[in-house]
């Protein structure tokens, strides 16, 4: 049972790992389509742990510096998580997207 366990959490891993790669690109293709500019990334919060960390948002609109997502103003924080709602939905790898599985955990640290 233990190895079963291990498998199946080293398979979740590496799907996940793939996928929030996957959806990550997007995000920031689609932020600085938005904003007409800028940058922004999700982290891991501890990638040693796939399964159990959080994920940051980082972002800084055109001619901004990068900064944590609680420190955006309401109108850059809503277009953030625009950008993170359509790099998560039109992820075609994703089982489930990430940002709803964030959401429902309650285990994100800027999201």
């Amino acid at each position: 049972l233990r190895q079963t366990i291990r498998e199946i959490n080293l398979t979740s891993s590496a799907r996940f790992k793939e996928t929030f790669v996957a959806v990550n690109e997007q995000f920031s293709r689609t932020f600085v389509e938005l904003f007409r500019g800028g940058e922004a990334e999700m982290r891991l919060m501890d990638e040693e742990d796939l399964l159990e960390c959080g994920i940051e948002i980082v972002a800084g609109a055109p001619g901004k510096r990068m900064q944590n997502l609680m420190l955006l103003s309401r109108g850059q924080k809503a277009r953030t998580a625009i950008a993170a709602e359509i790099a998560d939905t039109t992820n075609p790898t994703a089982t489930r997207p990430i940002v709803s599985a964030v959401r429902s955990s309650g285990r994100a640290a800027s999201a």
